[in-house]
């Protein structure tokens, strides 16, 4: 069943100056489960699902908008909704978020071990 679902401020981050947005956690399944995101510290609208020049592409985790936000600031608040899945979090997801976090070298030194039965270990090496 799919209900509409407010992504958090922690849960995305926002480049103006290349107008995407890079979804962290929930990651719409694709672009027609994007509803609306408007940049509330603004009051406009930049994406609307029914809107030909407010649309944009999505490639797995990263949305490229039409819309100029060029003017606008990355810490801007914006207000996304988006069609999701009332589920829990898909551990094949997760696990590519972690994997992303290891290679962008937020975590160092660790050992990653996913069992897909629920669990996920993070074990520092010394």
């Amino acid at each position: 069943m799919k209900v509409q679902k407010l992504i958090k401020k922690i849960d995305y981050i926002f480049d103006p100056t290349t107008k995407t947005i890079r979804f962290l956690n929930t990651i719409p399944e694709e672009l027609s489960n994007i509803l609306v995101i408007t940049n509330v510290t603004s009051g406009k609208i930049i994406y609307n699902f029914g809107c030909e020049n407010m649309t944009g592409t999505l490639n797995y985790d990263l949305l490229t908008l039409t819309y100029d936000t060029r003017d606008m600031a990355n810490t801007d608040d914006l207000k996304i909704i988006i069609d999701a899945e009332e589920q829990e979090q898909e551990p094949e997801r997760l696990a590519y978020l972690l994997k992303r976090l290891i290679n962008e070298q937020k975590i160092t030194n660790a050992y990653l071990s996913m069992h897909f039965d629920s669990e996920i270990k993070i074990e520092y090496l010394s």
